[in-house]
């Protein structure tokens, strides 16, 4: 196939592509996303942009929340302050990395996420989270007034960040049974909301292609690539 053939570099000269791969857990998110960048980066200028708050994440709160041993009423407490001081500024963070993804793609990478930030739902997938899970939980005024005002800039950043569309939107589709299947660990009632929200998001600006994640990988992998190849060569057309 077309995508297999020695392709050139892309020119710094025209634009580029961002990228945005969906997923629950157990869909393969990491492994296609590492696999195209590989693919990618042999002649293609190419990097993947990571927004969630796993390894490639750091900050202070989290690495002084890493410290807290303590189950005292105080630190468990303080806890509870680094971490919604840490969930606004991831979202910042988010807002920022997207930010520097579009400057890489306008001048003509190709920016690959293995997530993205989404507006629609609070509380799950991405979304804004403060509002939903921590605002009912509380009584207490002055506590309530700093954790709402964590979530107004929270929903700030993430709003700012849903502006800039990607370019190409893969939803990579598994049952919520294999999903469980795949990562037991998991809530099933969570994985099913993840499951039909990931399939309810809605990209107008984007072009966005549904993958059929139970599939053999080396075809969901190769039906990928040359939806992606197909774009680089329309982008590189204009």
């Amino acid at each position: 196939m077309m995508f297999n053939t020695i392709i050139r570099k892309v020119p710094y000269a025209r634009k580029g592509l961002l990228i945005a791969f969906l997923g629950q857990d157990g869909a393969g998110k990491s492994t296609v996303t590492d696999d195209i960048l590989k693919w990618l980066t042999w002649k293609i200028e190419a990097k993947k942009f990571y927004l969630g708050s796993g390894d490639h994440y750091f900050s202070w709160r989290k690495r002084l929340r890493s410290r807290i041993t303590s189950k005292s009423a105080i630190w468990k407490l303080l806890d509870a302050a680094l971490t919604l001081g840490d969930t606004k500024a991831l979202a910042r963070h988010t807002r920022k990395t997207i930010y520097k993804a579009k400057r890489y793609a306008d001048a003509g990478g190709i920016a690959i996420f293995d997530r993205y930030p989404q507006i629609e739902y609070y509380g799950i997938n991405d979304g804004p989270k403060i509002r939903e899970n921590y605002l009912p939980k509380v009584k207490n005024k002055l506590l309530y007034a700093y954790i709402h005002y964590c979530a107004v800039w929270e929903e700030y950043y993430l709003k700012k960040a849903v502006k800039t569309s990607p370019d190409v939107v893969f939803k990579l589709i598994l049952p919520p049974e294999v999903s469980i299947q795949r990562k037991p660990e998991e809530d099933i009632e969570n994985v099913t909301k993840k499951h039909t929200i990931i399939k309810s998001l809605n990209f107008p600006k984007a072009d966005v292609f549904t993958i059929d994640a139970t599939e053999e990988y080396s075809e969901e992998l190769s039906k990928i690539k040359e939806i992606i190849w197909n774009k680089i060569q329309d982008k590189n057309g204009e």
